[in-house]
């Protein structure tokens, strides 16, 4: 049985197709991860972590402090908008969405497309923002007391709920919701 051969891409000399260094020319042959294999384990964990971010959302200021957004003092700040009208701002320019409701206390009232609970067990519902998506939308994330009330809630029905907005993270984000 003849043995497999391939071209070194650096000196272009026949080599075997399994080589891990060229013979004539002493040229790593393996693949960057499998050559830089602790870097890229180290990314791997650095794209791992902000993904995860991104989707828990862990807000630092406020688990530092131990205090949640206290929504009665600040009622003079409550900005009032429709999902889908919200999504629409923060899709025709996301620059101008943020600043008129990036880190601002929303009373957003949408229709419910998902209903379901995050990494840690919190419970999260999507409000529809993008017309027809289940996936795309108004992401507002309570804390584990709001189970019960949560679990009553279904698909299609009218809320109003009121949150810390986060902006554009995939899903528009609202923390720390109540209704």
């Amino acid at each position: 049985m003849e043995e497999q051969t391939k071209k070194c891409p650096k000196c272009k000399e026949e080599i075997k197709i399994d080589a891990k260094k060229c013979k004539h020319c002493n040229a790593d042959l393996r693949s960057w991860p499998e050559r830089h294999k602790v870097l890229t384990f180290i990314l791997c964990l650095v794209f791992l972590i902000t993904i995860i971010n991104i989707f828990v959302g862990t807000d630092s200021s406020q688990k530092k402090s131990g205090s949640s957004y206290n929504y009665t003092t600040q009622k003079t700040q409550l900005i009032k908008i429709d999902a889908e009208k919200l999504w629409e701002e923060y899709e025709d320019n996301e620059v101008l969405a943020d600043s008129k409701y990036k880190n601002k206390q929303l009373q957003v009232t949408g229709i419910v497309v998902r209903i379901e609970n995050d990494l840690f067990g919190n419970p999260y519902i999507v409000l529809e923002g993008y017309p027809g998506s289940t996936v795309m939308g108004i992401k507002c994330e309570f804390d584990s007391s709001y189970e019960s009330k949560i679990s009553n809630l279904e698909k299609g029905e009218e809320i109003t709920v009121i949150g810390l907005n986060r902006g554009d993270m995939i899903n528009i984000l609202l923390k720390d919701c109540q209704f």
